[in-house]
């Protein structure tokens, strides 16, 4: 059986198309030919156009206003994406598309687990509290609170006899204070003067020893105003003037702060002596004493 030749292939081919020239962006003013596209502004922003001109022209008008010679490249539109859902299983991050009956792994739970805390240290008791133990990263332990502080305490109170007379008050509001500390004191007392001879001597008692002593003893008589001593050391004595013997209502305040460098006791009074002048409390006298801290001064 022989085959004979019909048509050669050669004379099925045609000829070559037109292919497609970049011009890059529309220029007006450019010449333009069939199969130059240029990117111009467009429909939705910027487009490409492919030239259909028949023959050169001189373009002047953009390409979206000139339909006549140019033809805005749409590409075609695809399917519609299909949604997908998610959910967390016991083990994996799941998806599945919408509607699906078959959930797929994502991404396994164990590797979205971050390394475990470092956490604090266990033990510890109340009232302490977490401090680091050295510079090393979480290296910490548990300490007791830093010394001092802590709420204010009424360390001694005396109450009026019945002739409204005390001849001495450091001995009943004495307090024991101890060595390194710093302490706040307030001492108040309603006082009757029994005479204006000598007047009102007021000092600090007590066997202990300071570094420094900061406060204010304050006069205020009932019928005169008021005066301000200073008192800078335990042996300071702060003398007031009493012009109003025998009448109560007279108020004597000392505050301030102390720092003692040899504990013992700390007080402050009056006595009948060549020292102290001789008075009557009216209303008593309270002495409030506060540590507020240790402290190393040099």
């Amino acid at each position: 059986m022989t085959w004979t030749d019909l048509v050669a292939l050669a004379d099925l081919t045609g000829p070559a198309g037109t292919g497609l020239t970049n011009r890059g962006a529309w220029v007006s003013g450019a010449d333009y030919s069939a199969g130059d596209y240029v990117f111009a502004v467009g429909t939705n922003g910027n487009s490409m156009f492919i030239c259909q001109s028949a023959e050169t022209f001189t373009s002047t008008t953009e390409p979206l206003s000139d339909s006549s010679s140019w033809v805005e490249f749409t590409a075609p539109a695809g399917a519609d994406g299909r949604e997908i859902e998610l959910q967390a299983s016991g083990t994996a991050i799941q998806w599945r598309y919408s509607g699906g009956s078959t959930w797929t792994d994502l991404v396994p739970l164990s590797e979205l687990k971050g390394a475990d805390g470092v956490g604090i240290p266990t033990g510890g008791m109340a009232g302490q509290f977490l401090a680091k133990a050295s510079p090393e990263d979480h290296d910490a332990e548990w300490v007791d609170a830093p010394p001092g502080g802590g709420s204010s305490t009424l360390i001694g109170m005396l109450a009026a006899n019945s002739a409204n007379q005390a001849t001495t008050i450091a001995e009943l509001v004495n307090v024991t204070v101890e060595t390194g500390k710093v302490y706040q004191f307030r001492f108040l007392a309603e006082v009757k003067p029994t005479s204006t001879s000598i007047g009102l001597k007021w000092g600090f008692t007590g066997s202990f020893g300071s570094q420094f002593i900061q406060a204010l003893a304050s006069y205020r008589e009932s019928a005169s105003g008021s005066t301000q001593k200073a008192l800078r050391a335990k042996a300071d004595i702060a003398t007031f003037a009493s012009s109003e013997a025998g009448n109560d209502g007279n108020l004597i305040e000392i505050k301030g702060l102390v720092h003692v460098i040899t504990g013992g006791t700390f007080g402050i009074g009056y006595a009948v002596s060549t020292q102290y002048d001789y008075a009557g409390i009216t209303r008593g006298a309270s002495l409030v004493l506060e540590p507020i801290g240790a402290v190393s001064l040099t």
